[in-house]
């Protein structure tokens, strides 16, 4: 064992461990929560699509079991599983979308280790915390998804900063490709403004960097994104910006969404620029269900505009 590991590892041992030193005298007592969710949908091509690919999909999209322990006070271990049985090829990276430790101290400080959803940008990868059925370009393109590695923060009732240092973006161990990044929010009332940046890896000839704006504004039933991306990687360079809105009336809300994206190296998969068009409406069904309805507009620099239509529902429980 090599004395950097040795080091590493006492100092992990001895932030973990401060907690629960602090409560040594209290009975040890691990509560523990369930939580999960059942996503199915149907998606239909609509127009725009070449001769074999307007098929319409019907299938399970997602089931995900989250597991959160506290075995002390301030001390917090999470696993999120999920299976995604539409895809046709799964790592077993995939099927673990969460899995962390997260340790908080009485001044607000904390350190968190593992793999977590990364926290740059406005959307999130579950269906239970997203209004429409699709993500928009800035998700998909412009920002990673998770982030596996050691994050240092504080966190207040209106500040919440963090530096971290992870692997390369949604990959569970690439040795040589670390990256650096930072995030810094105000919360206040509901709403968030929010900068987020990263860089890496660290060892490649061409390094990506992006520096990505999101702004939350709640004003009651109404709901307001925004968010603007700066993504460059070597003489390459993407510029794109999102907008969104919901509408909640009763159990019932109405979302609109546009994105664009717009990169010299084609960045997305539909050419250098695309402007994505979203309209979604959220129902209830039953208790613990919901079910949404999006009409989807992508119109790309080259090629036709693809109009797509989705119905899905959500079963969901905590």
């Amino acid at each position: 064992m090599s004395s950097r590991l040795s080091t590493s590892t006492a100092l992990t041992l001895l932030l973990v461990g401060a907690p629960a030193l602090a409560h040594a005298d209290e009975p040890l007592t691990t509560p523990i929560s369930l939580s999960g969710f059942v996503d199915t949908s149907t998606l239909v091509p609509l127009a725009g699509y070449p001769e074999g690919s307007r098929a319409v999909s019907l299938g399970l999209d997602q089931l995900e079991l989250d597991v959160i322990a506290k075995p002390v006070d301030g001390v917090t271990l999470r696993t999120d599983i999920n299976w995604f049985p539409a895809s046709e090829v799964t790592s077993f990276d995939d099927i673990v979308e969460q899995g962390l430790i997260r340790v908080d101290f009485e001044s607000g400080l904390f350190v968190q280790g593992g793999k977590v959803n990364a926290p740059i940008g406005v959307e999130l990868p579950d269906p239970t915390d997203t209004f429409q059925y699709s993500n928009g370009l800035l998700f998909s393109f412009a920002t990673p998804t998770n982030l596996t590695g050691l994050f240092l923060g504080y966190a207040s009732e209106h500040i919440d900063a963090q530096l971290f240092v992870t692997n390369d973006w949604d990959t569970s161990s690439t040795p040589g490709d670390a990256c650096g990044g930072a995030r810094f929010a105000y919360l206040f009332g509901g709403s968030v403004i929010g900068l987020s940046a990263i860089y890496g890896p660290f060892d490649a000839d061409a390094s990506r960097f992006v520096i990505d704006l999101d702004l939350t504004f709640a004003l009651g039933d109404l709901t307001l994104w925004g968010e603007g991306n700066l993504n460059r990687t070597g003489d390459a360079q993407a510029v794109g910006f999102m907008v969104k809105g919901n509408y909640a009336f009763g159990d019932f809300s109405a979302t609109l969404r546009m994105s664009y994206l717009d990169s010299d190296s084609g960045l997305g998969v539909f050419g250098n620029s695309d402007l994505e068009i979203t309209g979604a409406f959220n129902f209830p069904v039953a208790r613990g269900v919901g079910g949404l309805v999006e009409l989807r507009t992508d119109t790309p620099d080259e090629g036709d505009t693809l109009l797509t239509a989705a119905v899905e529902m959500t079963g969901s429980f905590d």
